[in-house]
């Protein structure tokens, strides 16, 4: 195996999360105003057998409690972010909580959850002890409005409410100091209407949407590693005229020496230069691991969650391919990852951006849904991303896959995305 080739993170976190083999968990961002993470809303299924589907929420969020609460002693799926848990009336009144850590956990209390006496009860003793209290899905005249007395943040659910009534809630609830999360947001107008109408936090997959741009509006530094990128997907990689453009930009020259010379590395002698980087990795290797930088290069000012993103999905489809027998073709694979959130970055339209790109029919397929097995192991890992469980139960077959393989490959997906980002930022 080449040096950077199918690396598998080996890092003390890293393999703690692998022994939680049987909890499946993924993460939603929620940004802040300045669209930094504030914190993550766990997403669960508490086993390959048991969806999270109303029967078993109890089972589910009892699990997932005291799996977040590893996540969150050693930094893994949370990052150093607030855990937002999902509580049922049944963990809430059992006073579950106890099991988290108060100063980086909020306690979701969903929908379903009655606000009958002991509920009540029970939010005064969680905010007693010390515990932010937020009320999910909230709409306008909600049951739930007695509870409001206990909450710390009311998340408002956009696609249930009107613009008026949204308005309505953010004075009514700003008056009390309580304050709000615009959820199920999906564009960049909507979250932007929120915060004008004095929303704090955001979720939803707006953050992921291009705000189209034209070709005039876009930086002269993205157009250049744009052009870096073209080079790299060549049919026949012309290695002079790629040297040379990488060595054009300082900076993508530094990060890409600093990233080669990095324990993610085990090169026997330092790199010194762009041309003994490109012999050292080779074609593949060059074309992964410098997309990669370009990448991060291109995307900043953007979202960091978005480099994250894609990272994640780069790693899991790269994974996901190993473990089915698609070795060969794990390293287009995870460039298929890196690819996707190409149009949030760059402000163009993905089918756009990718037909000025040489690269592999089946990347280019396995992006714009056509039928092939890029095309399905992406969809396995968006099913996944988003916590679509019964999807990914489906996509998994279809891949002839055992299903209980992926949350291990989530968590190591994650724990490479933070190690790289944080190398090549």
């Amino acid at each position: 195996m080449k040096p950077g080739f199918g690396l598998i993170p080996t890092h003390p976190r890293t393999i703690r999360m692998l022994e939680i083999m049987e909890t499946f968990i993924a993460r939603q961002p929620i940004f802040d105003r300045n669209t930094s993470v504030h914190g993550y809303e766990l997403l669960y299924r508490s086993s390959a057998d048991n969806f999270y589907d109303g029967a078993n929420l109890d089972e589910a969020s009892v699990q997932t409690i005291v799996d977040s609460h590893i996540f969150s002693g050693s930094g893994n799926l949370l990052e150093g972010k607030t855990a937002y848990i999902n509580f049922t009336r049944s963990t809430l009144i059992k006073n579950c909580a106890v099991l988290l850590p108060r100063e980086s956990t909020v306690i979701e209390l969903l929908e379903s959850v009655p606000p009958d006496r002991e509920v009540i009860e029970a939010c005064r003793k969680a905010k007693g002890g010390g515990y932010r209290i937020a009320l999910d899905d909230y709409v306008y005249n909600d049951a739930r409005e007695v509870l409001a007395d206990f909450a710390d943040l009311i998340k408002v659910d956009f696609l249930s409410t009107s613009p008026e009534e949204q308005q309505e809630l953010a004075q009514r609830f700003q008056a009390r100091g309580i304050s709000l999360c615009a959820e199920k947001v999906e564009s960049w107008e909507v979250a932007k209407r929120a915060a004008e109408m004095g929303y704090t936090y955001f979720q939803g997959y707006f953050f992921g949407k291009p705000v189209i741009l034209t070709g005039q509006d876009i930086p002269a530094s993205k157009l250049h590693y744009l052009k870096v990128i073209r080079e790299l997907h060549q049919p026949e990689l012309q290695f002079r005229n790629l040297e040379a453009l990488i060595s054009e930009d300082l900076s993508l020259t530094y990060k890409l020496l600093r990233y080669l010379n990095s324990a993610a590395f085990c090169f026997r002698r330092e790199i010194g230069s762009v041309r003994q980087a490109i012999v050292q990795l080779g074609e593949q290797g060059i074309r992964k691991w410098i997309t990669l930088i370009a990448l991060v290069q291109i995307s900043n000012g953007c979202v960091t969650e978005l480099v994250n993103r894609a990272l994640v999905r780069a790693s899991m489809c790269e994974s996901i391919a190993t473990s089915i027998g698609l070795s060969r073709s794990s390293d287009d694979l995870y460039l298929m990852g890196l690819f996707s959130c190409l149009d949030a970055v760059l402000g163009r339209e993905l089918s756009e951006v990718l037909d000025e790109l040489s690269i592999t029919r089946e990347i280019k397929n396995g992006l714009l849904g056509e039928e092939g097995i890029f095309s399905e192991i992406f969809k396995c890992t968006l099913a996944y991303e988003r916590g679509n469980w019964e999807e990914v139960g489906e996509r998994a077959a279809k891949l002839q896959m055992k299903e209980a393989q992926l949350p291990a490959i989530y968590c190591g997906a994650v724990s490479h995305a933070s190690e790289v980002s944080f190398a090549v930022a």
